[in-house]
């Protein structure tokens, strides 16, 4: 029997049509998708990690701008 085939599904692209890039709130809840995703669906090892990485940064900073100035929520609270 063969394995079934990685799912390189990404479930929160493309955004909702609500999504208000200008609003902290969304980049926040997607910064949680993304994390999400990454922690429980992609493999470590693959690729789609590394990307998923970046992506997850660059939400993170625009739900957090106080981030770049050294601030940020706790983690995982």
């Amino acid at each position: 029997s063969t394995a079934p085939p990685p799912d390189d599904s990404i479930p929160f692209f493309p955004l909702l049509s609500m999504f208000d890039h200008c609003n902290r709130g969304n980049w926040s809840t997607l910064s949680k998708e993304i994390e999400s995703w990454l922690v429980t669906k992609v493999d470590s090892e693959s690729p789609l990690w590394a990307w998923g990485c970046d992506a997850f940064w660059l939400a993170f900073i625009g739900g957090y701008l106080c981030f770049l100035r050294g601030r940020w929520p706790m983690w995982d609270s």
